[in-house]
């Protein structure tokens, strides 16, 4: 492995990072569309798009802002599949075959002025604080020149400057060219994946389920057990007046079959299995480990909702009142740094956020639907099946991944209804 070192970064670090077979490393010249891709990966790894911060799940390993002893204690603690940023070539990274590497690369100009404007609003003081803090004062070389500020000057010095790559860069056109070799060197390798900047903004969908693909099968198997446990009731409930018992029964028992397949080829099935195993002891650590730490996050949840038992603490305010109710403040939490953003379980979003009025209106809804259901034909249950399952299987209680509060989840759960309404109300036109 090269090493590689400057004023913000040491790719010495590496060394010391213990690497998961299922990790994902994301890396890139500096301004090429790293946090983008970092966003990308954490919605289809999470199965969400309600992320924290990304630099508190995702950090970046070579920066020499907060020291390995925090970086690795963070990293060690998620329980989650773990993707983690780089700008070191491809040369400086340990390789691991089982480890997913994505490369993104952009066109060098733009690098250049993205760089240049990132340079000027850099807070420098206090960046050379933390940096100062963590590893000592650097010496800048004698005959490193400082950039031109304004934008033609700096783009002549960014084409014919050679300074030597530091994994912070690029530097300069030299620079830039030599990381982009150590990705195209690489490329033949089955689990590097390279992607262009310039493609991710024109086809934005599609360079989306490229990136799926590189992360492989285990986002669809592993993303979210909640998903298996959902897709298991639809299954069930149509299942049977399509195929009766005995054929539903050999419908469950082959997904089974697979489901043992997956996890004996895939590490990451196999983990996620393994750990919804932890429930089997009874104890509180076990569950808490199956849950992935949810406990924690539906203790916050109930303290809540005790202080607040009429009105809550607002719709979308859990990640705002989290740390006050917090019942392990102060300890790294199984999904990295930050509060937990929402309860993780309907009946304790709707107490903790809306309290007990926010769930006397939930009650009264599902009242109406179900008087709605009850009074209507036989044609109106027929139309408004499908609507009625999505519904009830999106508000199932055990369904502990999404936020009903949340624009996305909110909004589709409303489409539902109206779904669903419209179909068990509407009157054919005589």
């Amino acid at each position: 492995m090269r090493h590689y070192h400057g004023f913000i970064a040491d790719s010495d670090r590496w060394h010391n990072f213990r690497m998961r077979d299922d990790d994902v490393v994301i890396t890139t010249p500096s301004k090429s569309g790293t946090t983008w891709m970092q966003t990308i990966v954490g919605m289809l790894l999470r199965q969400t798009t309600d992320l924290p911060p990304i630099s508190t799940i995702s950090p970046w390993i070579d920066m020499q802002i907060r020291t390995e002893e925090e970086l690795f204690r963070v990293l060690d603690a998620q329980t989650a599949r773990r993707f983690v940023k780089t700008h070191t070539p491809f040369d400086g990274l340990p390789y691991n075959p089982n480890v997913t590497y994505i490369a993104v690369i952009r066109h060098p100009l733009d690098v250049a002025l993205s760089d240049r404007d990132h340079g000027l609003n850099m807070k420098r003081d206090e960046t050379v604080a933390l940096r100062e803090a963590v590893a000592g004062k650097f010496e800048k070389p004698a005959e490193w020149e400082d950039p031109p500020d304004e934008t033609a000057p700096f783009l002549r010095w960014f084409i014919d400057n050679t300074r030597p790559p530091t994994g912070s860069g690029p530097n300069g056109l030299d620079d830039y060219c030599q990381q982009i070799r150590t990705y195209w060197e690489a490329r033949d390798k089955p689990n590097v994946h390279l992607f262009h900047y310039a493609d991710m903004w024109h086809d934005l969908d599609g360079e989306m389920r490229r990136v799926a693909a590189a992360l492989g099968i285990v986002i669809l198997l592993a993303g979210a057990r909640a998903a298996w446990i959902t897709f298991a009731l639809v299954l069930l409930w149509s299942g049977w007046r399509l195929l009766g018992w005995k054929k539903l029964l050999g419908v469950f028992a082959f997904g089974a079959v697979m489901l043992a397949l997956f996890a004996l080829a895939s590490p990451q099935v196999r983990e996620r299995v393994e750990r919804t195993t932890h429930m089997l002891t009874a104890s509180e650590e076990g569950v808490d480990s199956a849950l992935s730490g949810r406990a924690r996050i539906w203790g916050a949840a109930a303290c809540m909702a005790r202080h607040h038992p009429v009105n809550g603490v607002g719709a979308r305010g859990f990640r705002e009142a989290f740390d006050a109710c917090d019942p392990e403040r102060g300890e790294v939490a199984a999904w990295g740094e930050g509060p937990a953003l929402h309860a993780h379980q309907l009946v304790l979003e709707v107490l903790s956020e809306t309290g007990g009025f926010g769930l006397l209106l939930w009650l009264a809804g599902a009242a109406l639907a179900w008087r709605a259901w009850r009074y209507a034909s036989e044609a109106a249950r027929a139309r408004a099946r499908p609507a009625m399952v999505a519904l009830a299987v999106t508000v199932f209680p055990f369904n502990t991944h999404l936020a009903f509060y949340s624009t996305f989840w909110g909004g589709l759960t409303l489409l539902l209804a109206a779904l669903y309404a419209g179909s068990l109300l509407g009157r054919d036109e005589a």
